[in-house]
């Protein structure tokens, strides 16, 4: 079962707080965007144990952390339910920066395969522990 393990939101610039509920309608608020982030459990788990950090592991919080999920399930414009929202899937990964330090020869960053964005199309309800559902 597919399932929500952690919610954040940018409080102010490199700032991050943790919550147990959330309204969608109230992220992305300060940047004027419903666009949201999600990384898969195994993903954070990976990203937090990387001996070499990028760019990302020091600028990139997802929204939220999902448990149970494999990526290579997901498609673009795939919707999920979670809670009383329903949000569509943008972008699966995330893009490298040429230049970044986990790129190396024996380094692989995790990001690209455990990160994906979904913009709302129904504003609602998110807590912990929310099932994800595809719709």
């Amino acid at each position: 079962m597919v399932k929500i393990q952690g919610i954040y939101k940018k409080v102010e610039k490199g700032m991050w707080q943790s919550y147990k509920i959330m309204a969608t309608e109230d992220l992305g608020k300060e940047s004027n965007y419903k666009n949201i982030s999600f990384i898969t459990s195994l993903g954070k788990e990976k990203i937090d144990s990387d001996r070499t950090k990028g760019f990302c592991h020091l600028k990139f919080k997802a929204n939220f952390i999902v448990e149970g999920l494999d990526l290579a399930q997901l498609q673009l414009e795939n919707r999920l339910e979670i809670g009383s929202a329903i949000v569509e899937i943008i972008a699966l990964g995330k893009k490298c920066h040429e230049d970044c330090p986990a790129l190396g020869k024996k380094n692989n960053c995790s990001f690209k395969e455990h990160i994906f964005f979904c913009r709302v199309l129904k504003d609602g309800i998110v807590e912990y522990n929310n099932t994800v559902k595809m719709i």
